[in-house]
């Protein structure tokens, strides 16, 4: 029997849990040392990828994607407007709405940190010996229907 069909659920979900966070933590830490004049906090970029993945959605829409309160949403979109990374366009279909987009200087933020953050994990890996990498690409399906699982709520109690 191999460890992961050894390990217990839950003693694996706490191991994931801890190396994909610090794997997220590391990966930040080094990408934002590129970046010191333009600082943005994870939610920031929460919403910049939502924007990216979904040009023109409105303010509730990316909230209940990124599962955040809409008020928590708006202040957000606020700061990424005045940084100039957000701009606010009317909703055509509701006067009361707005729609958001990226700026060009948006675009070009949010492709820097993402080609940073892929030259990071990339220069990481050729550390690792084949195996390691050919453990790690075999895992990527199971952590992409992972994410689905607990995106559907089906992890809750």
């Amino acid at each position: 029997m191999d460890q992961a069909t050894a390990t217990p659920p839950t003693t694996l979900g706490t191991e994931l849990y801890r190396a994909l966070a610090g794997f997220r933590r590391e990966v930040r830490r080094t990408v934002r040392s590129d970046f010191p004049s333009q600082l943005l906090t994870p939610s920031q970029v929460e919403v910049l990828g939502c924007v990216r993945r979904q040009p023109g959605i409105g303010v509730r829409d990316a909230a209940a994607v990124l599962r955040l309160a809409p008020n928590t949403v708006s202040t957000i979109v606020g700061q990424l407007v005045d940084v100039g990374f957000l701009r606010r366009e009317p909703d055509p279909e509701d006067a009361r709405a707005v729609c958001l987009r990226l700026t060009a200087a948006g675009h070009r933020r949010v492709h820097a940190w993402r080609d940073r953050s892929t030259q990071t994990v990339d220069r990481a890996l050729e550390s690792l010996d084949a195996e390691e990498r050919a453990s790690l690409a075999r895992a990527v399906p199971a952590l992409r229907h992972l994410v689905e699982v607990i995106a559907a709520g089906a992890a809750s109690p």
